[in-house]
């Protein structure tokens, strides 16, 4: 081989080289940029993962917050129940003394009704008084004189 030949393999080989290097750093820039990507792809995914665990986070506290607004509310319904059967009892209560009421002026009409027929019936009898006699002004004086007492 001549020298031409070794001078153009090796100008060929420089070339080559060349090339070689070229596409190692268009490799390298690929290979930097798809690792920059994947960096960048991992933080957005890890960004939106942080993001789902924060709502997650703000959906669990307003589900404690509704369960214990409905724990509050049942306790209120359960009193609310209570109130209701108390004023049930109440109203059967109200009832029955208004009941009793009733009965009781009846029973007072008819007692003042007595009273005032008591009343007729006493003022007869005092417009009929017969005078007494008094015991010891006892006219029939040896009728009456028991055999006991000296000075009858």
């Amino acid at each position: 081989m001549g020298r031409n030949q070794i001078a153009a393999l090796e100008a060929s080989n420089q070339t080559l080289q060349q090339s070689l290097n070229e596409k190692e750093t268009v490799i390298s820039k690929i290979t930097e940029a798809h690792k920059a990507e994947e960096l960048s792809s991992k933080d957005t995914v890890n960004n939106a993962i942080m993001e789902k665990n924060e709502e997650i986070s703000k959906l669990t506290k307003q589900l404690e917050e509704l369960e214990s607004t409905k724990n509050k509310i049942e306790e209120l319904m359960q009193k609310d129940n209570a109130a209701t059967e108390i004023i049930a009892t109440n109203e059967k209560t109200i009832v029955s003394l208004t009941e009793q009421v009733s009965s009781t002026e009846d029973t007072k009409r008819s007692l003042e009704q007595a009273i005032a027929a008591k009343d007729g019936e006493i003022r007869k009898l005092e417009d009929h008084n017969l005078s007494l006699i008094h015991i010891c002004r006892c006219r029939r004086y040896a009728v009456c004189r028991s055999r006991w007492s000296p000075y009858h």
